[in-house]
């Protein structure tokens, strides 16, 4: 595999137009859908602030080292530590630690990326010119690049 290929795309006046055309159209339906949108996204952003509102009045701080059965039921605030009950251990590393709440293993491969650049040119006439340059380096990376799918 060749570390860059070129990559260019021609385009004529009529193409551009054609391409202009269909913006306008889908400009003009997303203008027209939008407003519903917007009433019904209020509507469900009101109903959120007054159920916050509602639960702000009735909320109850309770301490976090004792449970009342009285409160059963209802909507009470607990603030206190965090505390691990166990040991984590990932056996394939041998790694253990025994006063974490959390253990994340993160698996990077080094593989080919493909990194993609694009230039766009006038031309005489209306027409345009897109070189579009792919390059290939090779990275650490936690996700499967599909070479397959390179240019």
């Amino acid at each position: 595999m060749a570390d860059q290929f070129t990559e260019i795309i021609k385009q004529g006046w009529g193409g551009r137009m054609k391409n202009a055309f269909g913006g306008i159209v889908a400009g003009i339906l997303l203008t027209i859908i939008s407003f519903p949108v917007l009433f019904l996204n209020e509507g469900r952003a009101k109903k959120r602030h007054q159920s916050l509102q509602e639960g702000a009045g009735i909320v109850i701080s309770v301490p976090s080292d004792q449970i009342d059965p009285a409160n059963e039921g209802r909507l009470v605030h607990v603030s206190g530590n965090a505390e691990a009950g166990g040991t984590l251990s990932d056996p394939q590393f041998g790694v253990s630690l025994s006063s974490a709440l959390k253990l994340r293993r993160k698996v990077e491969m080094y593989q080919w990326v493909q990194e993609e650049r694009s230039e766009t040119k006038n031309k005489v006439g209306g027409g345009t010119e897109k070189a579009t340059t792919y390059s290939y380096v090779k990275k650490w990376s936690s996700k499967l690049q599909k070479s397959g799918d390179f240019k």
